[in-house]
């Protein structure tokens, strides 16, 4: 499937992957988005590096075109906005307790603001979310994933290495601590398919990053 493309570029695909996922969790879905979700040429790109068991809910999801814009709005808000009933607390603090949700801004947010900062990541004034907003985290993987690539761009061998090594640590000390658990909240709580669906695919992808340091570079 990835024939013919270089590493750098399957790092750019993966980086622009988790920027799509990041931007699910932080904002409404978009009528063009939906209709990107369902086109095949969509997933014949992500299937490059995301297991097809991980993939195929979401995929199948979009291509049934089952859901309307109006109604995934409304489950965005009801689970990622509003406090109330089915909220599912999008935050890294609350899920690192024995058992969660603990409080909203806890010391995660404070251990990945520190890594944003030591990367030089900043965050958009005009967001108003905590920096361990799973959103955020993942946009911030993202950001990484591009610079990998331009490291590799560089042939520098240790930029290259700087950069995936600061990708595993993160996925590894913070994402794949919690986002599991995330997962299985927004599946449990029967809200949302679709959500449900993008939080397999987004668990996945970085259980990859963590079990495989090198998956990267594609």
């Amino acid at each position: 499937m990835n024939a013919g493309l270089s590493t750098q570029e399957i790092c750019r695909i993966r980086a622009n992957v988790f920027r799509t996922i990041s931007g699910l969790f932080l904002a409404e879905p978009s009528q063009e988005l939906l209709n990107d979700l369902a086109l095949d040429e969509t997933w014949e790109i992500v299937s490059i590096f995301a297991a097809p068991s991980a993939l195929k809910p979401l995929r199948d999801l979009a291509q049934s075109r089952q859901f309307g814009i109006e109604e995934l709005r409304l489950a965005f808000h009801t689970l990622f906005k509003v406090p109330l009933g089915a909220y599912v607390f999008p935050f890294e603090s609350c899920y690192r307790m024995a058992t969660p949700p603990g409080p909203l801004t806890g010391p995660p947010a404070i251990e990945v603001q520190s890594a944003y900062a030591a990367a030089g990541f900043e965050l958009a004034p005009d967001l108003a979310e905590p920096p361990d907003h799973v959103g955020i985290e993942l946009a911030f993987v993202a950001e990484l994933l591009d610079r990998h690539a331009m490291a590799q761009d560089t042939a520098d061998p240790e930029s290259v290495a700087a950069v995936a090594a600061r990708i595993h640590a993160f996925c590894r000390d913070h994402l794949n601590r919690w986002l599991p658990v995330l997962r299985d909240r927004i599946r449990d709580g029967g809200t949302s398919p679709f959500y449900a669906a993008v939080g397999t695919l987004s668990a996945d992808l970085i259980r990859q990053l963590v079990e495989s340091p090198t998956a990267a570079s594609g």
